[in-house]
């Protein structure tokens, strides 16, 4: 779900007030400007899997993490039952010995002509074929160039439901081989290439929030037959009623518009430029409590298992009526991994 297609439940005014827990109470300053103390390991590559077929920055699980010092953390399912619908799995965390971290560096020199810079593989839809052979899930490799920036390497991964209509090309064979040699270390490490026979459970100590102000609908009077049919409405769809945190609460000291510090979310997906932008860097048990005081009617309910899952959380849209009829408010949240605790907050969303 992006942000510009986030709905929300047409709500009753005695739901919106069972939800309210008042005046804000979690402190999110604008994040310290990083220093040497701070950083944290250099990420050699990360894998982000996406399930809904646009490739680039922010657009998938984090689902495999390769770092300088060793470190990899992964997604698993294993011993999970997952629903349809909900987010499902755990990040967890291992470590490279040096003969392993070797064969990971080997791999990526094997690959370099293909990830020394950005670029976004387009699979050719074989003659006879409908336009349909769109991939659903993409690949994105996140890379580091030498001075520590950012950017990606995206294919179509050949498990999408349509890749039977691609013509073969071997740039999307050798980036799957890639992505499926990075799910399981044991593919390059080999016997003894891991520090721990066993994972361990990964939990990251901060969390990254960001909010949105954005514009909404003015509010018009919902008929009984909206509230009786839990019509889906958004902001795009004529919005009649939206929770207020007047009622709902804000669990963050300040206004929405003094949370943590403004950032531009430059070369992000589907966000738009209009809206502002704010973020900070919480401890992961002050961004948990914060997701956990909003109301089930805008998918705090899903927040714990996508963080824990690696996947970005995103809210429906609350309304800010104490600055106007038309200002909405928009949550993300996404946990950061070592490498990330002291990158700027648009690195956070992107990558």
């Amino acid at each position: 779900m992006r942000l510009h297609r986030i709905v929300a439940l047409l709500l009753s005014a005695p739901v919106l007030t069972s939800c309210a827990t008042g005046g804000g109470h979690i402190a999110a300053p604008a994040n310290p400007s990083p220093g040497p103390s701070s950083a944290g390991p250099d990420l050699l590559v990360r894998l982000d899997v996406g399930y809904d077929g646009e490739p680039g920055p922010g657009a998938g699980r984090r689902t495999a993490d390769y770092l300088s010092d060793g470190t990899v953390i992964r997604w698993t399912q294993r011993g999970a039952t997952c629903q349809p619908g909900q987010p499902c799995g755990i990040l967890e965390r291992n470590a490279l010995t040096a003969a392993g971290a070797a064969g990971l560096r080997e791999l990526l020199r094997r690959d370099a002509d293909l990830l020394a810079e950005p670029r976004v593989v387009v699979p050719e839809v074989a003659l006879g074929n409908s336009v349909s052979a769109r991939p659903d899930i993409i690949d994105t490799f996140v890379l580091a160039q030498p001075d520590g920036a950012r950017f990606t390497v995206s294919a179509p991964s050949k498990a999408s439901a349509a890749a039977s209509a691609w013509v073969a090309d071997s740039v999307i064979d050798r980036l799957n081989d890639l992505a499926g040699a990075l799910l399981d270390p044991a593919t390059f490490a080999g016997p003894g290439g891991l520090a721990d026979t066993t994972w361990e459970r990964y939990a990251p100590a901060k969390t990254a929030i960001f909010v949105a102000l954005v514009e909404v609908a003015s509010p018009v009077p919902p008929t009984p037959a909206d509230f009786g049919n839990g019509i889906v409405v958004g902001p795009l769809d004529g919005n009649p009623v939206l929770p207020d945190i007047a009622q709902t609460g804000w669990p963050f000291d300040g206004a929405p518009d003094t949370f943590g510090g403004v950032f531009e979310p430059a070369g992000a997906k589907n966000l738009p430029p209009e809206w502002a932008y704010r973020c900070a860097f919480l401890p992961s048990a002050d961004a948990g409590a914060a997701i956990a005081n909003l109301p089930t009617q805008i998918g705090m309910s899903y927040g714990p298992g996508k963080l824990a899952a690696g996947e970005t959380w995103e809210s429906g849209v609350m309304r800010w009526g104490a600055r106007s009829s038309t200002t909405g408010v928009v949550l993300m949240a996404v946990a950061l991994l070592p490498e990330d605790v002291a990158v700027p907050c648009s690195w956070a969303l992107m990558y």
